[in-house]
């Protein structure tokens, strides 16, 4: 699996330094946001190949990032992966747009399958 550029954008400091950690471990290069109104800069200046992002966060939640990605002609084509701890929330996610869902807690296992998966479709 070659190197991509990983945007996360979570809210939580602890999982934004724990999955850059592990994805910057495995040869990608990571962007994190911690406030979801920061993330349209982000976009543009590191022109991510992937984007996961956190569905309830003060704010902007993460069904509204999702959205302007995927409404947004420029980015649209990005795979976005949304994280949630709420169980009733993947078909929120994927109605935004959502190319997947991933419930928190997650193993660090299948957080790898998930961006592997979407590693090689890009």
């Amino acid at each position: 699996m070659s190197s991509k550029r990983i945007l996360i954008i979570d809210d939580e400091v602890a999982i934004l330094d724990a999955l850059k950690l592990v994805l910057e471990g495995r040869g990608h290069q990571i962007c994190t946001v911690s406030r979801p109104e920061d993330f349209s800069s982000s976009l543009e200046i590191f022109q991510p190949e992937v984007i996961f992002v956190d569905l309830s966060m003060p704010g902007m939640d993460g069904v509204t990032v999702t959205k302007r990605i995927k409404t947004d002609p420029g980015t649209r084509h990005i795979p976005v992966i949304v994280i949630s701890a709420h169980l009733d929330t993947e078909q929120r996610a994927r109605e935004a747009g959502a190319d997947d869902y991933l419930e928190k807690p997650f193993r660090v296992n299948d957080f790898l399958a998930k961006v592997t998966a979407l590693c090689e479709r890009t």
